[in-house]
């Protein structure tokens, strides 16, 4: 009975080693990449490269003034604000952030991004902060919140930016964010002062 167990075993590791020949065989054939629907070789996916930071360059601090449109009727301390805030540039990209406190940001840091194209800019301005990326909503006091919201398009030189704000000033109720007051105006200006 032994002599045919280790009869049978020979015989299964000869198997297993045709098996593998066999198989070994079968590699040294040249690969080839799968056909798609119309039978042309379908491109292995590439790895996506990890993006590189990008390298801003600090433009100082400016004094930002919004001055809504001579068509509002806002309160007085809502027609004409000056905010503290810091330019950086990367490229063609420009980005004004704020570090007052009194800045209300969630989703996002406080200030605004737009582009430069030579002497001209453009500014994207967001006045809600539930959503990705910048917001500019400032506390105006423990009730009251002053949002600001639209396209600012303009020239940019040495010593500031000059820009008229297309879109709209928001008074809204801090702890409900029903609106007190608004203006929708495309007279709005906008200026950045190098401090």
């Amino acid at each position: 009975m032994t002599g045919t167990i280790s009869t049978r075993n020979t015989m299964h590791a000869a198997l297993v080693c045709l098996a593998l020949l066999f198989v070994s065989a079968c590699d040294d054939e040249a690969w080839r990449p799968p056909l798609g629907p119309t039978g042309t070789p379908v491109a292995a996916p590439q790895p996506t490269p990890s993006p590189t930071p990008r390298e801003w360059k600090d433009l100082g601090d400016y004094s930002v003034t919004m001055t809504a449109a001579p068509s509002c009727s806002l309160p007085d301390y809502a027609m004409t604000r000056t905010y503290d805030g810091r330019l950086k540039e990367s490229g063609q990209d420009l980005v004004v952030t704020f570090a007052d406190q009194r800045f209300v940001a969630w989703a996002g840091p406080a200030g605004f991004a737009g582009t430069r194209d030579g002497q001209t800019v453009r500014f994207t301005i967001n006045g809600d902060y539930f959503v990705d990326g910048y917001s500019f909503v400032y506390l105006v006091d423990e009730r009251t919140e002053l949002a600001y919201s639209g396209t600012a398009s303009g020239n940019m030189n040495d010593s500031g930016v000059v820009a008229t704000l297309t879109g709209t000033l928001r008074l809204r109720s801090y702890h409900d964010l029903s609106e007190i007051a608004r203006c929708d105006a495309a007279d709005h200006r906008m200026t950045l002062v190098r401090k």
